[in-house]
């Protein structure tokens, strides 16, 4: 084997190793990322406080909380107003995930581009003066 042909498959040694390195981060983030979206929650309260809603990023209802003022809403205009707060609580977490994980894997990942189009779909902003807290 020649020298030359020797310096080749190191080299090529060299990027393979650089790629399972750069996997093994990946992976280790992954692995961060997925605790801590365990812990993600995000609560939205509509205007006027009568309705307050914590969701967790996939969706799943954790809170929903009326003020003594929701006593005084007829039952559409209270469902309507617990049906929007819960849906921008939910798009409120399922984005601070998308958000955590851009900062892990970066803006520009393929897995950011998708999970943020997915939740864009899967959970819509509501539109209707909700406060975020």
């Amino acid at each position: 084997m020649s020298d030359e042909m020797f310096a080749e498959i190191e080299a090529a040694r060299a990027r393979v190793d650089a790629q399972i390195a750069e996997a093994e981060q990946r992976r280790s983030a992954m692995d961060q990322l997925a605790g801590e979206v365990k812990e993600l929650s995000a609560s939205a309260r509509s205007a006027r406080g009568e309705v307050t809603a914590t969701a967790l990023p996939g969706g799943k209802v954790t809170a929903v909380q009326f003020s003594d003022a929701a006593l005084s809403l007829g039952p559409g205009a209270l469902s309507r107003l617990a049906t929007s707060t819960i849906a921008q609580a939910q798009h409120e977490a399922a984005f601070a995930a998308v958000e955590r994980t851009a900062q892990l894997l970066g803006d520009d990942s393929p897995f950011v581009h998708e999970l943020r189009a997915r939740m864009h779909e899967s959970f819509p902003a509501a539109d209707n003066g909700i406060q975020l807290g």
